[in-house]
C-alpha cells in the first residue's frame, strides 16, 4: 500500500507540475499581448517598452522546455531547481543577446540579461511556492 501511494502522489505531482507550467504559459502569453496591445499603449515607461517582453520571454522558455523534457520522459532533466534554471537562463540568454544579433535583426542589450534574470527568479519561485502548496511528498 505504501508502494501504491508513494507512485500515485508521484504521479500527481509531475500532473501538477506540467499544469503548473501550461498555466505559466498562458498567463506570460497574456500578459504579453497585454503589453503590446495596451500598456506600451498607455504607459511611457522604459520597463513596459522594454524589458517586460523579456521577463515574459524566459517564463516561456524554462516552462516549455520543461513540458518538452516531461514529454520526452527525461523527466530527471527538469528544470527545477535553482542551478539548473541558473544554468538555464545564462545559456539562453547569452545566446539571445550576443549570437542572434548575427543572423536575426536584432540588437543586445544588457538590461535584457537582467530582466532574463529576474523572469527566471519568478519562474523558480513560483514552482517552488507551488510545492509547497501541496500536500503530498
Amino acid at each position: 500500500m505504501d508502494s501504491y501511494n508513494s507512485l500515485r502522489n508521484r504521479t500527481r505531482r509531475d500532473s501538477d507540475f506540467i499544469s503548473l507550467n501550461y498555466i505559466l504559459i498562458a498567463i506570460a502569453i497574456l500578459i504579453y499581448v497585454a503589453n503590446n496591445q495596451v500598456l506600451k499603449i498607455v504607459f511611457d515607461n522604459k520597463i513596459i517598452h522594454g524589458q517586460l517582453n523579456d521577463v515574459l520571454g524566459i517564463i516561456v522558455f524554462l516552462s516549455y522546455a520543461n513540458l518538452l523534457i516531461i514529454y520526452f520522459g527525461k523527466k530527471s532533466l527538469r528544470i527545477n531547481s535553482l542551478k539548473k534554471i541558473a544554468i538555464s537562463t545564462i545559456v539562453v540568454s547569452l545566446w539571445w543577446e550576443y549570437i542572434t544579433p548575427f543572423y536575426h535583426k536584432s540588437t543586445s542589450d544588457p538590461y535584457d540579461l537582467v530582466a532574463y534574470g529576474i523572469g527566471s527568479l519568478i519562474y523558480f519561485a513560483t514552482i517552488k511556492r507551488h510545492e509547497k502548496l501541496k500536500p503530498y511528498k
